[in-house]
């Protein structure tokens, strides 16, 4: 199927150069480039015929998953510049879209950006307010800001959300002690452990 795909693609690439207005052509080396995990290529495609056509939304559609998967990609390999980079622009063409802020996030904490990360946390916290992971990331950069009350709101609502989100259990004990609270404190502990003896994974 690969090398079907790879044919393919030559063949219409080989198009592009007798006609590099052949629309048709472009369309299909932007899909077939996605098919073959070449989201970098894939977004060059899409981006030359989003100039042209300009509102179309599948094209839209098309360079905005490109780009998240070139995203995460780069995120997972440590190229968080270009994760930053593919994001910001996915979100100028879906600026509601919650888990493109989210990935921007995530990235630009990487980069020891924790001010613009909390940002983007809580615009994507406002379009999709269910979302446990968020909020603990959210915790993550506010404890990173010295915002410890804010960071211990934050895991509460993980909590809240995903009572089994044991991360978020574990920044919540800790916040408490940097800031001598102690309420609720020993139960937190007990549930930890309770975790750690019972859910081998947490």
């Amino acid at each position: 199927m690969q090398t079907s795909n790879e044919n393919a693609l030559k063949n219409y690439q080989q198009a592009l150069l007798r006609n590099p207005k052949d629309l048709e052509a472009q369309v299909n080396c932007g899909n077939l480039c996605i098919e073959l995990h070449r989201y970098e290529e894939a977004a060059g495609y899409f981006r030359r015929l989003l100039r042209i056509l300009k509102t179309n939304l599948d094209v839209r559609n098309a360079l905005c998953y490109a780009l998240q998967e070139l995203g995460n990609d780069s995120h997972a390999n440590g190229r968080y510049a270009m994760a930053e980079a593919c994001f910001q622009e996915a979100l100028e063409h879906q600026p509601a879209n919650a888990a493109y802020l989210y990935n921007l996030a995530n990235a630009q904490r990487e980069l020891g950006k924790p001010k613009e990360a909390a940002i983007h946390y809580q615009k994507s916290i406002q379009l999709n307010p269910n979302d446990a992971d968020t909020y603990n990331n959210l915790g993550n950069v506010q404890r990173e800001l010295g915002q410890l009350d804010l960071a211990i709101t934050s895991y509460q609502k993980a909590l809240d959300l995903n009572p089994k989100l044991y991360h978020a259990r574990v920044h919540l004990v800790h916040q408490k002690q940097h800031i001598c609270d102690w309420q609720g404190l020993e139960q937190d502990i007990a549930e930890i452990r309770d975790w750690v003896k019972n859910v081998p994974q947490a």
